[in-house]
């Protein structure tokens, strides 16, 4: 089968598919980062179909990039910068070389992506398409209440207009897109894939607790929140260590430097940003995630930190995270919004020593959120698509 990916998607993520003498090029550009349409990419290649992939850098390059290798081609090409040029115009630029770029692929079907400016590329090239939301429009205006993302919310009432199939990547978001965008077609239901980039050859946690949380630093991660939670844990596990990964958690950052002022930084460590490479030996070395946030879809932490075997404690009302954790049967869930639960919770955890995954937890990632088992939900679903065309 011949698919066209448009979404967004790094060169560099995908490098070791390219043809030798462009892998230097392609780790070189980064673009605009969207992990689960690179794995998906990854899956689909391995099953053998023919992969196209279309997408925007609104940084670095100021012409369109081209990249091939067995089986597959990637386009990125260059998007405005400023939000004020492409939100005025309905995205008409990006969504013009999109479209295009789909038209010249030929595809059998394509998958766009977020349901916003990818989105709509898609499904005006004219093929068969299917759209997957990744996020909740809503949601999203709700927890960052500015105009750029009340215009994106216009923008994915299109998409819920013209979609004619549709996925999302939890039954929560399922939801959300049926109360909320008022989409009354049905909508499958297929998650996120657990990375492998991030999992360790062989996992060798600290000899001491370590805490790993990965987010970044707005409100709705509510990292504050866990760090006032490791304090508490600190009370009884003094050679505990917090690191706390991403963007907006450096050491240079107002976080960190809000948290000594309130003398909640012992044992707290702000790392900032990291390489996949490197966030992979943090999965290694951890005993726990943490992950505080107060609503993710399908978290790709939680499918990180269960590929590498980590144990992952999120919030029972946090979106799909109950759905990732197996209701709690995969993971521990409590009250996110409480400090108090939060520490009596990592405690619980961690005080026997080295926490590990059940035993049966191998085989619910292998059949739930594997690559392959992904990349087969998709094909079925695409399967689908292309008889109701």
């Amino acid at each position: 089968m011949k698919v066209a990916l448009v979404g967004p998607c790094s060169p560099a993520d995908l490098a070791s598919e390219f043809y030798p003498d462009q892998t230097d090029r392609a780790i070189a550009l980064p673009g605009y980062r969207g992990v689960p349409v690179s794995e998906l990419a990854r899956g689909l290649l391995k099953q053998g179909h023919q992969v196209s992939i279309t997408t925007i850098a609104y940084k670095s390059i100021t012409q369109s990039e081209s990249f091939s290798g067995p089986n597959l081609d990637l386009v990125v090409h260059p998007g405005r910068p400023r939000a004020r040029e492409f939100l005025i115009d309905n995205y008409r630029q990006e969504r013009g070389v999109l479209s295009e770029s789909v038209r010249g692929f030929k595809p059998d079907i394509v998958h766009g992506h977020w349901t916003y400016e990818f989105a709509l590329g898609a499904l005006d090239s004219g093929f068969p398409c299917g759209v997957t939301a990744h996020d909740s429009p809503y949601t999203v205006v709700r927890y960052f209440k500015d105009a750029y993302r009340t215009a994106r919310l216009l923008i994915a009432q299109q998409v819920a207009f013209r979609a004619q199939h549709l996925s999302a990547v939890s039954p929560y978001l399922r939801e959300r897109w049926r109360n909320q965008m008022l989409y009354r077609r049905h909508i499958e239901v297929i998650p996120n894939s657990a990375p492998t980039d991030t999992v360790a050859s062989q996992r060798r946690p600290s000899p001491t607790p370590v805490i790993l949380s990965i987010g970044d630093s707005s409100g709705r991660k509510n990292i504050p929140k866990l760090i006032r939670a490791f304090s508490e844990v600190k009370v009884l596990l003094p050679s505990a260590e917090l690191r706390l990964i991403g963007p907006g958690l450096g050491r240079e950052d107002a976080l960190c430097a809000r948290t000594a002022t309130l003398g909640l930084d012992d044992g707290v460590t702000f790392v900032g940003l990291l390489s996949r490479k490197q966030l992979a030996d943090e999965y290694s070395k951890a005993w726990l995630l943490a992950h505080p946030s107060l609503e993710e879809c399908c978290p790709m932490t939680l499918l990180e930190a269960l590929g590498a075997g980590v144990p992952a404690l999120g919030g029972r009302q946090s979106g799909g995270v109950p759905y990732v954790l197996d209701d709690g049967r995969q993971g521990m869930l409590c009250d996110v919004k409480d400090p108090l639960s939060m520490a009596k919770s990592i405690l619980d955890l961690i005080e026997s020593g080295v926490p590990e995954l059940r035993p049966e937890a191998n085989e619910y990632v292998e059949t739930k959120f594997s690559l392959r088992a992904v990349t087969e939900m998709y094909l079925d679903w695409y399967g689908h698509i292309l008889q109701a065309n």
